[in-house]
């Protein structure tokens, strides 16, 4: 298959959202203004060009999540994906197009400011206890063994404002958004 690969670089026009499925799954998406600037050399300055707005879907759980979690308004970011247009029709019948990447990774472009790394467990809720996970499977310690799940909930009390005891279908709630409109 002949796929459009690229790697795009811009700022999040708004927090990502994420969107679950009811048959399990989920999708993080995110919109991206690419902005170009140039020099004018007869007016001997930089201009803007218009800027182009990407559409950034992750699907894979693992980065959906982090990305949700991670990506904020304003933020610069780098993303890496098949680029594809995407078309549909308006409430109103108009055709309507827009450019979708469909990301295998997405991250803080570091240019121009800092960030701090933090590793995230493979999944939010272990599957055999419903218990919110702190660390990795293969990396666990004593935090995991005593059942400690504060960092969990402090990440989830900051991102969503929700305090107290979490269950699986909190987690849910914190993370689903309406499907968007394109209208």
């Amino acid at each position: 298959m002949n796929a459009i690969m690229t790697t795009i670089q811009g700022n999040a026009t708004a927090d990502a959202t994420i969107f679950k499925f009811d048959g399990g799954g989920c999708r993080t998406s995110v919109t991206v203004a690419v902005n170009d600037r140039y020099y004018d050399v007869q007016a001997k300055e930089w201009k803007e060009r218009k800027p182009e707005y990407v559409r950034v879907q992750v699907r894979r759980e693992s980065l959906a999540n982090n990305v949700v979690l991670s990506v904020k308004r304003g933020q610069p970011l780098l993303c890496t994906g098949r680029l594809v247009t995407q078309t549909w029709e308006d409430r109103d019948g108009n055709t309507r197009t827009e450019l979708l990447l469909h990301a295998d990774h997405v991250a803080i472009d570091l240019t121009y400011g800092t960030a701090q790394y933090a590793k995230s467990a493979p999944s939010w809720v272990d599957e055999n206890t419903g218990e919110v996970r702190t660390t990795s499977p293969d990396v666990e310690g004593e935090a995991a063994e005593s059942g400690s799940n504060e960092a969990a909930h402090a990440q989830l009390e900051n991102h969503a404002g929700v305090k107290g005891e979490l269950g699986e279908s909190d987690l849910e709630e914190l993370t689903e958004v309406a499907e968007p409109s394109y209208a």
